[in-house]
């Protein structure tokens, strides 16, 4: 996979993420493990473990994590960040702590999605992914659904960009700048062609083809004025735009500086999604 995101742009990133994600797909996901007392989870795309680290406490008592990523770089800040904890402890190479009153087995694994997808999905419980979807093809998702489907695992994928770029108040190039990102966003990420804003419609279409119970909703940024995370937005925003040459210099210029400096909000749109297995006998 081509797309890389360095550890510091994560951890930018991460308080924004957990606002954001959304309340209703998280009770989506807990409520269809209720009962049980451990959970096999699987987290693909994991970056610094930023997905492991807004979940353990929502979810069961005991806990299984796989982390898996393409960049050791991200791997080992997650396992720098978990090792923090007074009563870490290595075990195999594993990650064991209680956190939240929750007991946590973390692994990492160095995976490739770009070269298949990890041979263990199917022994677990759930996968999770945060900001990844967007980056892959429709193909990729509907290998996804298929592997997942064979063995029932839920899905909880969170944070995939749905196109929404606004100011407010609004700008008159709004419009033509999430045209033209979006434009960008579809090329290939190193997963095929991106499927880009129209991830959360495909990732619905996937799973429901295999009798998934599928739960969406919004979780989208607001980036306030002075935040550096809006500044570093705005001008990756900016940056993608222009390698389009779908605006003029000038009015990328003339809406980063507004989106930047003036405008009160930034929203950038996200989608959440909890897929659920049909249930076992199911048709």
């Amino acid at each position: 996979m081509s797309a890389g995101f360095s550890p510091g742009w994560l951890a930018l990133r991460e308080p924004a993420d957990r606002a954001a994600r959304n309340p209703d797909v998280l009770a989506a996901c807990t409520a269809a493990f209720c009962g049980r007392q451990d959970l096999r989870i699987v987290d693909i795309g994991a970056g610094t473990g930023a997905t492991l680290r807004a979940l353990h406490g929502l979810l069961l008592p005991v806990q299984d994590w796989t982390l898996v990523d393409h960049d050791p770089d991200g791997l080992a800040t997650a396992r720098k960040l978990l090792s923090r904890d007074p009563e870490a402890r290595d075990t195999d190479g594993d990650i064991v702590l209680d956190l939240a009153g929750r007991s946590l087995r973390v692994r990492f694994r160095r995976h490739d999605l770009a070269r298949g997808l990890p041979d263990d999905l199917q022994d677990t419980d759930l996968v999770t992914a945060s900001a990844l979807f967007d980056l892959t093809s429709i193909d990729w998702i509907e290998g996804l659904a298929r592997t997942l489907a064979r063995s029932s695992v839920a899905l909880l994928a969170m944070l995939t960009f749905d196109g929404m770029i606004r100011c407010a108040p609004g700008h008159r190039l709004d419009a033509p700048v999430a045209a033209a990102f979006a434009a960008h966003q579809k090329r290939d990420k190193g997963l095929g062609i991106a499927a880009g804003p129209g991830t959360a419609r495909g990732l619905v279409r996937a799973f429901a083809a295999h009798g998934y119970r599928c739960v969406e909703g919004e979780s989208p940024w607001h980036l306030a004025q002075g935040s550096a995370l809006r500044a570093e937005v705005v001008d990756g925003i900016a940056a993608a735009v222009a390698e389009t040459a779908l605006l003029t210099p000038p009015d990328i210029s003339e809406w980063r500086d507004f989106a930047r400096n003036e405008a009160e909000t930034l929203t950038i749109g996200h989608v959440d999604l909890f897929a659920a297995p049909p249930p076992e006998g199911a048709a």
